[in-house]
């Protein structure tokens, strides 16, 4: 049995190892398949292909898969495409990896080692479709090498800019492999992703997750992640039906997490605790009852006017 592949998304990457298989019929990939696809491999492996190696469904050695220590912004749910973010259009858990280390930044610096990895990955295929473009879906091959390179979307979120006008950075959105339960089929939730917490514990997505507005659970990552292929899809314009939107798509999934959720910092403890004073012995207030003694205070009692006789000694007690 062939081992499975993997390379590291640091300053060893070399996109350069990457290759292109040539593109499959959605037919030939498998059931369910409405585009068409090809597959990401390594120059080390011995068969690059969508189509699957045996039986219906691709083996776990017909895959490339990227390793990456790093952090987390939190895990979040995943919605049904342009629908109400309900949970009965909840799908399933995507993991968010910010791309660019400097807060003070939305573009990526020298040391940002995952994201030029990933560029460099995916410049790579963008490369590779233009040299190969007659062997593409007809709607693509009369597309002019621009065009044809501005619809290959990147595996991750470039900056963009938001509704306040400020840029955000670009960041990596995963999804684990996951299939929600369906009562009326009859299918039980089911979680393909190996998940492992702190003491090596297994975990499910949502004892981790993050909710928009009101919690964010980040954490330190190690992640494998699975290339599954690149997606062709060219359907009408709603704006304008005599035109199509042609885009192409990576796929990627997380196959294997390790997830340590960062603690927030905690002030050091200095007093010792704030216990409960026995009955014997306890003390009152700040001071013991031995350390208060005797002494003479003047007292005058009324207003001013009414102060006809000599003001009072009275005992009262000093501390000490």
């Amino acid at each position: 049995m062939s081992k499975l592949v993997t390379v590291t998304l640091d300053n060893t990457f070399n996109p350069k190892d990457i290759v292109v298989s040539e593109v499959a019929a959605p037919g030939k990939c498998g059931d369910m398949v409405k585009n068409p696809r090809a597959a990401i491999g390594h120059k080390s492996m011995k068969r690059v292909s969508a189509i699957p190696d045996q039986g219906r469904y691709r083996s776990n050695e017909s895959y490339l898969y990227l390793l990456l220590d790093g952090t987390a912004i939190g895990i979040y749910k995943s919605y049904e495409y342009k629908q109400p973010k309900t949970e009965q259009n909840m799908k399933g858990f995507d993991l968010v990896i910010p791309l660019v280390s400097n807060r003070d930044s939305v573009d990526p610096g020298e040391d940002d080692e995952v994201y030029w990895a990933l560029d460099g990955l995916h410049q790579r295929v963008v490369k590779h479709l233009v040299r190969n473009k007659e062997s593409l879906p007809k709607q693509f091959r009369k597309m002019e090498d621009d065009e044809l390179r501005a619809c290959v979307r990147p595996p991750y979120s470039p900056k963009w800019k938001a509704k306040d006008g400020k840029w955000r950075s670009p960041s990596l959105t995963l999804p684990f492999k996951y299939f929600k339960a369906d009562e009326k089929k009859g299918k039980k939730e089911n979680l393909l992703t190996k998940c492992r917490g702190p003491g090596n514990k297994p975990f499910h997505p949502r004892d981790y997750l993050s909710i928009p507005g009101e919690k964010c659970v980040s954490g330190k990552i190690r992640a494998a992640i699975r290339v599954c292929h690149i997606g062709f899809s060219a359907k009408p314009d709603p704006k304008d039906l005599d035109n199509e939107i042609r885009s192409i798509n990576y796929t990627l999934e997380l196959a294997n997490l390790n997830f340590t959720p960062r603690r927030g910092a905690e002030e050091p403890d200095l007093l010792g605790g704030n216990h409960d004073e026995e009955e014997d012995g306890a003390e009152e207030g700040l001071y013991n009852k031995e350390d208060l003694v005797d002494v003479e205070v003047d007292e005058e009692l009324g207003d001013d006017d009414e102060a006809s006789e000599s003001p009072k000694k009275s005992r009262r007690r000093r501390r000490d």
